[in-house]
């Protein structure tokens, strides 16, 4: 299979969690934000789970104390810290996710920018001048949006601080995942992630600052840690693994499109007429375009 492909189903599946975290994202209290923790945890958990089950290279030597500081890194910042704050922006978002996610595209430029001044030349990957310059085009339209005020401010901001601990994490993954591969590193960092943020909820719910919550409470998240962060990132860090990491994040970066798409299909068939600024479907576009530049390029 190309290596391109990697990338390209992961879109397609983080595409396809939108909708189903939008619906667990209307459960949660909008004057207790932080009452998304708990599902936060199990979608993780769930995804660990899965990751070991159906995912893991059971030749690896399974020895926590071995692991790099690296993949520890990748597992907090991609799980527990940015999507925690991906999950409060789309609450600001008025539970859609989907808006959430364009902003944090911003996501490719920052990746870029560190893999340029931090990762070796042969880390970094091919890529196209024109698909960067039409990238940087797009995260251009989003800063533009949030100035102009057609969306929200503060969740502009959640966004781009998602976006900024995305890329983090990307590059923390790809100084590790070669001695793994895709499947084996995001089981290991699926775990560091709930072991990180485990104790902090457990803490927050003996305080009293947020509600525990039953995994069966909670199963759009659970089928979110399934599809988004057992399948949709083992394919992406396969792809960081076999591409490299600028063409993977760039290629990938057209997946708010396709949310976007879904979302607006099935709010029609729900009879739930939405407004999204036609500014965000202009940078979604040329983030496709990027994309597509960047693969004829491999």
């Amino acid at each position: 299979m190309p290596a391109y492909f990697y990338p390209i189903f992961s879109a397609f599946l983080w595409a396809i969690s939108v909708p189903i975290l939008n619906i667990g994202l209307k459960k949660i209290d909008d004057d207790s934000p932080f009452d998304v923790l708990w599902p936060l945890f199990y979608a993780i958990a769930t995804g660990a789970l899965c990751a070991y089950f159906f995912g893991v290279d059971k030749t690896v030597n399974f020895q926590f104390q071995n692991q790099s500081i690296y993949l520890v890194a990748a597992g907090i910042l991609t799980y527990p810290l940015a999507t925690c704050s991906y999950y409060l922006a789309g609450l600001l978002f008025k539970d859609r996710i989907e808006l959430a996610s364009q902003f944090s595209k911003a996501k490719p430029g920052l990746t870029l920018l560190l893999a340029l001044a931090f990762l070796p030349v042969a880390m970094q990957g091919s890529f196209s001048i024109l698909g960067l310059l039409l990238l940087f085009m797009g995260i251009g339209t989003y800063i533009y949006a949030g100035l102009k005020k057609d969306v929200s401010l503060a969740g502009a901001a959640l966004g781009m601080t998602t976006a900024l601990l995305w890329s983090l994490g990307e590059i923390s993954m790809k100084l590790s995942v070669g001695s793994y591969g895709g499947f084996t590193a995001n089981f290991y960092a699926l775990c560091y992630g709930a072991i990180f943020l485990l104790p902090i909820v457990v803490v927050l719910t003996m305080m009293g600052k947020i509600r525990f919550q039953l995994p069966t409470e909670n199963i759009p998240f659970l089928f979110h840690g399934i599809i988004s962060f057992y399948l949709a990132y083992s394919l992406f860090f396969s792809g960081l693994d076999k591409l490299g990491v600028i063409p993977t994040v760039v290629i990938n970066a057209f997946w708010p499109l396709l949310a976007l798409i879904i979302t607006t299909v099935l709010y029609k068939i729900n009879n739930h007429p939405i407004r999204t600024p036609r500014i965000i479907w202009l940078g979604s576009l040329l983030f496709l375009t990027s994309g597509l530049v960047t693969i004829l390029t491999q």
